[in-house]
């Protein structure tokens, strides 16, 4: 069977996730996780990208990449294979260290680059391990000043969030949180009612189709962002498929 083509992101941002073959542990220790930090800095620099939030967990790893040189796949293969030569020979471990190819998932506006980021930082929060601005392996203590760190170019999340004071509001306010977002991993249709919820707000499936175009489209763009699929938005609008895709390929241009 063929690979599936990987979908190209509009923006350049990509969020990446790699994992450990069998849920295997990535890291033996923290000389481990800041080898890893280097070889995934060096790499990135050097393909011409940066790095926007990461977070290593003890057997996958989450990175939100930019791209603007469209060298994703190579980027992530360097380091990547890096640490995995090292890895094995620290341990003594032979074969794959991953679970397969690096999964990505397109960026396709600013709300999605946020939330993004948020479920990036929580992940240790998910985890029951620690909250996100008391993690010591992600990203958080670099956007409040507090790092050993310096791997990630937060200017763009800060400029969008107002600074610092923002980023720490919209980080951990509920308020704005949406608990599904494209995390390549399917809304099953039992799920979908409450995803909708979450993208949209107040506002029902239902009405989507009665709202004016500009509203319309937005909230189209809502529930594709989080990864429902064309038939799922069928379903909770009454829009077709082909009328949502048409207005969606339109707001892109």
């Amino acid at each position: 069977m063929s690979r599936v083509q990987r979908e190209i992101s509009p923006t350049g941002y990509y969020h990446v996730t790699l994992r450990g073959n069998g849920r295997q542990i990535l890291f033996e220790d923290d000389a481990d996780r800041r080898k890893y930090l280097h070889l995934m800095a060096e790499s990135v620099r050097s393909a011409g990208g940066r790095i926007i939030v990461w977070c290593l967990m003890s057997n996958h790893v989450h990175v939100v990449i930019d791209d603007p040189q469209a060298k994703l796949s190579d980027m992530v293969h360097d380091f990547a294979g890096a640490y995995a030569r090292h890895f094995n020979a620290k341990t003594g471990h032979v074969g794959s260290v991953y679970q397969g190819r690096f999964h990505s998932v397109a960026i396709t506006s600013e709300e999605q680059l946020l939330q993004t980021a948020r479920y990036v930082h929580d992940n240790p929060v998910r985890a029951g391990i620690a909250a996100a601005d008391e993690y010591e392996w992600n990203s958080f203590g670099e956007y409040v000043g507090n790092s050993p760190f310096a791997i990630s170019d937060v200017s763009v999340l800060l400029e969008m969030l107002g600074g610092v004071e923002g980023f720490l509001e919209f980080s951990r306010s509920g308020a704005h949180a949406v608990n599904y977002l494209r995390t390549g991993r399917r809304i099953s249709d039992r799920d979908v009612r409450k995803a909708a919820k979450d993208a949209l707000g107040e506002i029902s499936p239902l009405e989507i189709k009665s709202m004016p175009q500009e509203e319309r489209v937005e909230a189209l763009a809502k529930l594709r962002a989080i990864g429902l699929s064309w038939r799922q938005i069928e379903m909770l609008t009454g829009i077709g498929v082909s009328s949502i895709r048409r207005a969606l390929s339109k707001r892109q241009e």
